[in-house]
């Protein structure tokens, strides 16, 4: 009698589990920031940022719907994944618009970052009142660049500048004008007990 045999074929298939990445969100008010406008929340962003740039999946700092006061900060990267800041709020400068150094917000380093939203609120309203016055704006002020300390353009009228401490750079200057019949021109222009160190120039007029 004959046997029968069974063969038993087996295949071998690859096996891929898929798993999901989750995007991070951190809320700024969970790292101690203030949503009243005037106490200091910037190591809260500091630190949020901290946990974003840091994350391996996408990431998202979120700002809800308050004012939150941001002094000068540095963002730095590079991040190890894409980082979104989801604003419904709004950033506020400290109220003096001369700040504490030449940039408020710096982003330095950062690729792949989106930010949504929101308002950004530099108090610009308080220079443009000064602008738009054409009236007495610096005093009392020490001006260190190299470029002009302070310049007049066509159209500025009853400019007041006093005890300026100029320099180095190119000085204190009016102009360039005369270059249309259409200008405006510059009217009254005083420059007082000022100090001009290492200047190219002191006060001069461009055309």
């Amino acid at each position: 009698m004959a046997k029968s045999s069974t063969s038993y074929i087996f295949f071998s298939l690859p096996v891929i589990f898929y798993l999901p990445l989750f995007k991070a969100e951190y809320n700024i008010m969970s790292f101690g920031a203030k949503s009243n406008g005037h106490t200091d929340s910037t190591k809260a962003f500091l630190k949020a940022w901290s946990y974003a740039y840091s994350s391996f999946n996408e990431a998202t700092i979120y700002v809800p719907s308050e004012k939150f006061l941001v002094g000068h900060v540095h963002f730095n990267g590079p991040c190890k994944s894409r980082v979104l800041i989801k604003m419904k709020g709004t950033l506020l400068a400290p109220f003096d618009y001369k700040g504490s150094g030449n940039k408020w917000i710096v982003f330095k380093n950062v690729d792949g970052l989106a930010i949504q939203g929101g308002t950004v609120d530099g108090w610009g309203q308080a220079l443009w009142k000064c602008k738009e016055s054409r009236g007495n704006c610096p005093h009392y002020a020490k001006i260190k660049m190299c470029n002009d300390c302070i310049s007049m353009s066509d159209g500025t009228r009853n400019m007041w500048a006093e005890r300026i401490s100029c320099g180095p750079g190119h000085g204190i200057s009016i102009g360039s004008i005369g270059k249309s019949y259409n200008e405006k021109g510059v009217q009254n222009i005083t420059v007082k007990d000022t100090v001009f160190t290492g200047s190219d120039n002191g006060l001069r007029i461009k055309a």
